[in-house]
């Protein structure tokens, strides 16, 4: 099987497991198209610390782990409580174990696993800003934007300025800032495009699921 192949298979085996809960449908193709879009943005010095094929298997397979958190976890409108942040917060070593049981994914279990690390070192594991691998920061940056601006079943979408804006008000202390700077210079027509390619890949796999039960 080709590089191309194998991606095109994880992205669709990905989509059908999240097509299963509305709020989770599309967010990792989502975020897979957010990160290639950034890493085309960045200039040569910065793309040449990250490989690319290493950004896109992470980007998809992040929240694969999410798998392990209850459903009521998942779908919680209001503040979590300790016990349902606890077991949010497991999800990224869930993944972890999750692609160390399938195998040949070494290269991309620290970034998956350190995904929600923040630069001022309130994140999930406490890593500070200089112990966070780099494809961990773009991952931290587009799935934010994703999951602020895709609709769930406890909220609307939000628009591209919210999302934006969140970014910025976290740069420096949640995200990279010269990340941010970055994504932020994107137009946002092409910003955009990411959301609708996502949904025509979710309809493709909703009306393929649907057939083969029919």
């Amino acid at each position: 099987m080709s590089r191309i192949d194998e991606m095109n298979t994880i992205r669709t085996l990905v989509s059908i497991v999240e097509s299963r809960d509305s709020n989770l449908s599309g967010h990792s193709v989502h975020t897979e198209r957010l990160a290639i879009l950034l890493y085309n943005a960045l200039p040569f010095r910065l793309r040449v610390r990250i490989n690319k094929k290493h950004l896109q298997y992470a980007a998809l397979l992040h929240d694969i782990g999410q798998v392990g958190v209850p459903e009521n976890t998942l779908s919680k409108s209001g503040k979590l409580n300790d016990e349902e942040r606890a077991q949010m917060k497991q999800h990224p070593e869930i993944s972890v174990a999750i692609l160390s049981r399938i195998g040949g994914y070494d290269k991309i279990l620290k970034a998956v696993r350190f995904h929600h690390e923040r630069m001022d070192g309130k994140g999930y594991y406490g890593l500070a800003a200089s112990e966070i691998p780099y494809i961990s920061r773009i991952l931290a940056i587009v799935d934010t934007f994703s999951a602020v601006t895709v609709s769930k079943t406890y909220k609307p979408n939000r628009p591209y300025e919210d999302g934006i804006s969140t970014l910025k008000l976290g740069a420096g202390s949640q995200f990279d800032e010269e990340l941010v700077e970055y994504f932020c210079g994107i137009s946002r027509i092409s910003v955009e495009s990411c959301a609708a390619e996502m949904r025509e890949e979710i309809d493709w796999v909703t009306n393929s699921v649907r057939m083969m039960r029919d």
